[in-house]
């Protein structure tokens, strides 16, 4: 027998009550398809090691909170985006990472690339700066209180009118730190460095195996500078970038790297083994030594 439990309730009542009961299926059956990805024509799947790694390499995001929304397959880099705050002068950028989209702090100006990482090894993917930090940038950080004034003097670009495009140099190795902690990033580490100059491929040089000239790098070569007798503006030489899109990660100036040695020769290097993508150096503040910032993902 059959009972109707809304029998004797006041009609607009029993009517409200038969749309819920209307309703209930359909939400349920709206929830099974958007956890099964079927509304957004993809397929759903559990969180992976992958990106449960990447998030705990979060680094200098941990203040944040990291909302990954789609994670690549097997060797293939992330796609992840922050929830952040940039610093003075900077703003959330949506930045390219090989086929993906991240949002990192850049000036105006400014872009990061993305690195694959190395399968079978430590060497995650991670991202870096496609050129060495200019002057005006690292002046942004100054402004901010945050970064001490670099050393002046000959050869030295800060407060030199002109000189805002070139690399910072004359940067010892704590203010190279403190400006790239300052920009959500970090200095690079030694396998960084040899992977966004050298490649998969591991050249000696940025554009491959060819000897230097000034045609693909500024060096010391008719003259320190390419007889300009000193820097240039970052990314000047773009027949010498990298595999990965890395600008200047050989000539212009050496950069500060996380275990405080120097890579990638400068505008003073005058031989072809201190231009190798594995060269390094005890690094020594002054007008051939800057930096590059990296990030993890």
């Amino acid at each position: 027998m059959n009972i109707n439990l809304v029998t004797g309730l006041p009609q607009p009542l029993q009517v409200a009550i038969g749309i819920v009961g209307l309703c209930i299926p359909a939400f349920g059956f709206l929830a099974i398809a958007w956890s099964a990805g079927l509304l957004h024509g993809e397929e759903r799947t559990e969180r992976s090691s992958w990106e449960a790694d990447a998030v705990e390499r979060s680094g200098p995001w941990e203040d944040n909170v990291p909302n990954p929304v789609k994670t690549g397959g097997v060797g293939e880099v992330p796609t992840l985006v922050w929830a952040m705050a940039c610093p003075p002068g900077m703003y959330a950028n949506s930045v390219k990472a090989h086929g993906h989209r991240l949002l990192s702090c850049e000036d105006l100006n400014g872009e990061m690339i993305g690195v694959p990482g190395v399968s079978g090894t430590n060497m995650a993917p991670f991202l870096a700066d496609r050129t060495e930090v200019p002057v005006r940038l690292y002046e942004a950080c100054v402004t901010a209180g945050t970064c001490k004034e670099p050393a002046g003097g000959d050869g030295c670009n800060w407060g030199i009118a002109g000189k805002e495009s070139h690399p910072i140099n004359c940067v010892d190795f704590e203010q190279a730190s403190t400006f790239c902690k300052w920009s959500h990033k970090r200095l690079c580490r030694e396998g960084e460095f040899r992977r966004l100059a050298g490649g998969a491929q591991g050249y000696a040089y940025p554009w491959g195996e060819t000897p230097p000239d000034c045609g693909v790098v500024l060096m010391d070569q008719g003259g320190p500078g390419c007889g300009k007798g000193g820097t240039a503006s970052t990314g000047s030489r773009a027949a010498g970038v990298s595999p990965v899109g890395a600008l200047d990660a050989a000539g212009n100036v050496a950069e500060w790297g996380a275990d405080a040695k120097a890579r990638g020769g400068s505008w003073g290097s005058a031989t072809e083994e201190e231009l190798l993508t594995s060269a390094a150096t005890g690094g020594v503040p002054g007008p051939e030594v800057g930096l590059r910032c990296c990030q993890s993902y």
